[in-house]
Formats: structure tokens, sequence, C-alpha cells
């Protein structure tokens, strides 16, 4: 239908890209979509906004564009200056409430952080497993 689309972009727009109905490459592809249509930028201006709830909506939304790889390195390079600017002793942090200064963070460890095919090994999470010596290990006391 027509206005499936329409609602889809809407739904990425409003930073709800992961929930947005449909098949994985559907939203990967209205990723690519806001990149190639210049909307980027666009969003991102939006962050100059004095509206803590649209500051907050706009930073969730960044955070799921850049899921992709490209839009990750544009957003690193154009908006990272105007989230770190919203956060706490930054010239537009007046107003901003606790859960939107956890958006922006959220959003700026994003556009920080390799993929995690990309970290390096050492930056890997791996799992813990008990010491020799510790009781629920099968060889204690044996």
């Amino acid at each position: 239908p027509a206005g499936t689309h329409e609602r889809s972009r809407t739904a990425l727009a409003a930073g709800g890209g992961e929930s947005v109905p449909g098949p994985v490459v559907r939203v990967q592809l209205l990723r690519e979509s806001v990149r190639r249509e210049k909307g980027l930028s666009v969003i991102s201006s939006l962050l100059r906004m004095s509206n803590d709830s649209v500051v907050r909506s706009i930073a969730q939304c960044l955070r799921n564009l850049a899921s992709d790889a490209k839009n990750k390195e544009l957003l690193g390079q154009n908006a990272l200056i105007n989230l770190v600017k919203r956060l706490p002793g930054g010239e537009g942090a007046d107003g901003i409430t606790d859960m939107t200064i956890g958006a922006i963070i959220s959003t700026i460890l994003e556009l920080v952080t390799a993929p995690r095919q990309t970290r390096p090994q050492s930056l890997r999470l791996r799992p813990q497993h008990p010491p020799p010596t510790h009781p629920l290990n099968s060889n204690y006391g044996v």
C-alpha cells in the first residue's frame, strides 16, 4: 500500500527504525534512502531545537541511523559536535532532561565505537569462566 512506505519513513525518523514492520532489508533500505536524500544533515540540525522531547527523539533516530556504517561515518563527522554541545556543560545544555542526556550519550557511544566485527580482538567481550579452584568447577577438590 502507498501509505505503508510513508509510515515506515515516519517511524524511522521518529527513532523507531528497529520497530518498523517487515524484513530487516526494508529497514536497511530506509537508512540508505535517508542518507541518499541528504536527510542526515536535516535530521542532525534538529538537535539545535530547544524542545527536550524533540532532541531526545532525534538522538534516538540518529542512533538507529548509525547502524549503517556509511551513516555512522557521516554522522560522526557532522552530528557529533551538536550532540556533545547538548551535554551538561555544553552551550546548548539548558533545559535538557536526564532521559535526553541518556539518549545523547547512547548515540555518541554508537558513533564512536567500531562495529562489532571490526573491533580489535582485545576489546571483544569474552565469556567469563570460573577459575579452576572455584567450587562450581567439577574438578574442585578432586
